[in-house]
């Protein structure tokens, strides 16, 4: 080999060894690649005049009034949370209640699920004024949107009222393919032409969840829990698909005025309507999450929390799965109660100040509590000038 061929030889060499180097590098950067960001929460507590103040009020509705459930009340980073009662209220080696404790959201499942719904959107699944015979070509109601089933603007009956008389066996779970299609066999008169005016049904958001699972090809609890519950940290928090619900640890059981326990019913696995199960701690994450923009951009957000449909006497209107109002202080408050088979809820939240306020119940005894009572709390934590 001549000299010039040698120093050619010994270049291509040292080129290889230098990019077999290189790409040895680089292999460990890609193997540790994070993953989506998931919500962290400092769990601080309020002062103690404010710990005082809120603990004395729901104390006395605990005692006096029946009151059993689980409450956290934030401020500016700064939280409030208790329990009270027990996960069932009848019965020996009766369970405390925790704030990790798992409810029926009833229809506080309705954000939860509009945020889902809004996800697909922002992907490219669907469009806000897509019809639903575009994306369910055999459904038999012509010109529903997906918007005006975000907003109850479909003019949709209430599936619930048909199931009683097409489901023979009441003691086992109805699922979701199950009730679409005693919608399309019955197919009950809607109420109103869609878009004529707002009507809460429970069918739109029923279908919503639906849509998640043709569209996606995934279960609506498995979607839930990749793109909602995972990246909010929420740990004690499932959708309800089956029966069995209240053999669950950690679960509260639904009880009447007379508290006694409810029996599983055959329509809580039908889900997007209701069916969520979360703690206080699990919603405070899921507002987290919403709030750091984890789940929906912010112009999405934008347009989930505007009215779709004229204010109401008590000055409410309703938006994308959440009813929009605003307080004395004339600031924008998100939020939604609900009501289900022995379970009460209401999560409200402040879009102007950093404020939350979550009060979850496991007995209709004691469980009722006005939306404008419950957001004058917040002023209550405040000490009084000397």
């Amino acid at each position: 080999m001549t000299r010039f061929g040698l120093q050619i030889a010994l270049i291509v060499l040292f080129v290889f060894i230098a990019r077999s180097s290189a790409i040895e590098q680089e292999q460990p950067t890609v193997a540790s690649k994070q993953g989506p960001p998931v919500v962290t929460v400092d769990w601080v507590p309020m002062d103690t005049f404010a710990t005082r103040q809120l603990d004395d009020y729901f104390t006395k509705q605990h005692k006096y009034r029946g009151f059993n459930g689980t409450v956290l009340v934030a401020q500016d980073g700064q939280i409030f949370k208790k329990a009270y009662g027990y996960q069932k209220l009848r019965g020996r080696d009766r369970e405390p209640l925790s704030t990790t404790t798992a409810f029926q959201l009833a229809s506080v499942s309705k954000p939860i699920t509009a945020v889902a719904a809004l996800q697909l959107i922002e992907r490219g699944y669907m469009r806000l004024d897509d019809t639903l015979t575009c994306l369910l070509p055999d459904f038999p109601y012509p010109d529903v949107t997906v918007e005006q089933l975000l907003t109850h603007r479909s003019g949709l009956p209430n599936y619930m009222y048909i199931t009683d008389n097409n489901w023979s066996d009441h003691e086992q779970p109805m699922g979701m393919r199950d009730a679409y299609c005693i919608l399309l066999d019955e197919q009950p008169h809607r109420y109103y032409r869609p878009g004529r005016t707002y009507d809460y049904s429970n069918t739109n958001y029923f279908l919503l969840a639906y849509l998640v699972e043709e569209l996606t090809e995934q279960t609506f609890p498995a979607w839930v829990e990749e793109h909602i519950f995972t990246p909010a940290d929420m740990q004690h928090s499932f959708v309800l698909n089956c029966g069995g619900y209240q053999t669950i640890p950690n679960v509260a059981i639904g009880s009447n005025v007379y508290r006694r326990s409810l029996p599983e019913y055959y329509l809580n696995s039908v889900y997007g309507d209701k069916s969520f199960f979360c703690s206080v701690e699990d919603l405070y994450k899921f507002d987290r999450a919403l709030r750091e923009g984890l789940l929906l951009s912010e112009e999405m957000q934008t347009k989930a929390y505007k009215p779709y449909s004229r204010w109401n006497y008590l000055y409410r209107s309703y938006g994308y799965g959440w009813r929009v109002t605003k307080n004395e202080s004339d600031e924008r408050i998100a939020f939604h109660t609900g009501w289900w088979r022995g379970y009460k809820t209401y999560f409200i939240r402040n879009l102007e100040q950093d404020e939350v306020l979550i009060v979850l119940s496991n007995s209709l005894r004691g469980g009722t509590f006005g939306v404008l009572e419950l957001m004058r709390l917040w002023d209550t934590t405040q000490q009084p000038a000397v």
